[in-house]
């Protein structure tokens, strides 16, 4: 499905650090404003016994593969009609705007002929799909031991074999700018300017940060982003964190990145998707489990939040405690980005602890610093 991409508002307040962009994706039979966390799972129905009736027009439909598995698909329809019914299908979700990535992982650097076998493998089967509303150019995971240039390189060439694949079924759907965690930042301007070029100046700019927290590094890249588009006199686009960690792995209180993030000119936040395999003792020994808390933006201990009754009476409403604290935390978190929405400097000034406020000042001040400087290319 096409879309475009409207701003509606711009904010940046100097004395928080906030800089909010109201932003709007418009589909042919509706528009959303973009200003949310996409949750893992289905929030609505727990919302109101939360205190909110929360709407997520969005559905982020994650799905790996091998180049194995899609070369068995491409030679045996009963694998073909499996993974459809099992692996895609289930995952987009009736009257939602469903946005697939698919995450390709190649056991060595491919060739032309097995790019296009990708390419063609995703437009065919998941682009095709009558759920898919937005498309999205696959993430190639390649071996660690490929270079960093290499590994931009070679995504670099897949999009150009992707764009023919897109030609040769004479597809006139309007893609998303997808940027792989291993892009670097003296590629990245280059990648944007090649996406500006083949897919046009409205943008959803999904910035895969594979598992890190916002203000561990992914906001240089997304300050880079704001100054490219700058630089390129572009102000329809929207920019979307793929596989992000929203809270910093502690003992104490901690801000919550998700928000840090929103309230630094990004429009949605998707869940972490990065696996890291582990014993399950070590997963027990390093579990904390921490509630988020609206009053302040900061996530808690268990055993210390000062919401806890609360959150222990909704997690009564389900059978898995995991399950039932990720989504406690992400209807809070949403109430929160809503009120942000609608007055971020009115929102921060009641918080009752200063620790997020503080954690954005300092985010803000390298987000302006980097805004200000020159591109390279400026020069040339």
């Amino acid at each position: 499905m096409n879309f475009s991409i409207k701003l509606r508002d711009l904010l940046e307040d100097e004395k928080t650090g906030a800089l909010v962009r109201a932003v709007d994706l418009l589909l042919a039979d509706r528009s959303i404003a973009l200003y949310m966390k996409i949750p893992r799972h289905d929030i609505e129905r727990f919302s109101l016994i939360a205190g909110a009736s929360i709407n997520i027009p969005i559905n982020e439909a994650y799905i790996r593969l091998t180049y194995e598995e899609i070369n068995k698909i491409d030679h045996d329809n009963g694998e073909k009609l499996r993974f459809i019914n099992r692996r895609l299908r289930p995952k987009l979700r009736k009257d939602k705007v469903n946005i697939p990535i698919v995450d390709v992982t190649v056991d060595r650097k491919p060739d032309v002929k097995e790019m296009e076998q990708i390419s063609q493998f995703v437009v065919d089967v998941v682009y095709s799909h009558p759920r898919t509303t937005l498309l999205v150019p696959p993430k190639i995971t390649l071996p660690g031991e490929v270079s960093a240039s290499e590994k931009c390189d070679i995504f670099q060439a897949f999009l150009k074999v992707l764009s023919r694949t897109l030609e040769t079924r004479q597809s006139s759907a309007r893609l998303g700018y997808f940027v792989p965690d291993y892009i670097t930042r003296t590629a990245l301007p280059k990648l944007i300017e090649y996406y500006v070029s083949d897919l046009g100046k409205d943008a959803l700019i999904i910035l895969d940060v594979n598992g890190s927290r916002f203000s561990a590094g992914p906001y240089s890249d997304v300050s880079l982003i704001h100054r490219e588009m700058s630089e390129n006199k572009i102000e329809t686009y929207a920019i979307y964190l793929f596989s992000h960690k929203g809270r910093k792995r502690s003992g104490k209180e901690v801000p919550s990145e998700d928000l840090l993030a929103l309230l630094n000119g990004v429009n949605l936040v998707g869940p972490n998707r990065r696996v890291i395999p582990l014993p399950r003792n070590v997963v027990e020994t390093r579990r904390i489990n921490k509630i988020f808390n609206e009053r302040d933006f900061l996530f808690y201990p268990e055993d210390r939040a000062p919401n806890a009754e609360e959150y222990q009476n909704f997690c009564a409403l389900g059978k898995r405690k995991d399950e039932m604290l990720d989504i406690f935390n992400d209807i809070k978190v949403n109430i929160s980005a809503v009120s942000l929405f609608k007055g971020p400097v009115e929102t921060l000034s009641a918080l009752k602890r200063p620790e997020f406020c503080d954690a954005l000042k300092s985010i803000a001040k390298k987000r302006r610093d980097i805004i200000r400087q020159k591109s390279l290319t400026s020069f040339l």
